[in-house]
């Protein structure tokens, strides 16, 4: 993904709402390219909930270009 961060000589900003799974995959991928961003989560802190998730082989892909597969994997 090419990095194109700038309007018209502005830096871009985006507001991203939930510190879930979504949220904070839109979050890091924004700001590995260049995006101002703000995080928004109504919870004070995060936390890991006992639940499971299964991610198909192109959310793997997706981690894995954010450098954050090793990570999701422990």
């Amino acid at each position: 993904m090419a990095n194109v961060n700038r309007t018209q000589g502005k830096a871009r900003r985006a507001e991203v709402a939930g510190g879930g799974f979504a949220g904070l995959t839109a979050a890091i991928a924004l700001r590995q390219n260049g995006w101002d961003v703000r995080l928004h989560e109504k919870s004070s802190e995060l936390r890991a909930f006992g639940a499971g998730i299964y991610l198909w082989h192109n959310g793997l892909r997706v981690l894995e270009g954010l450098g954050a597969l090793d990570d999701v994997l422990q």
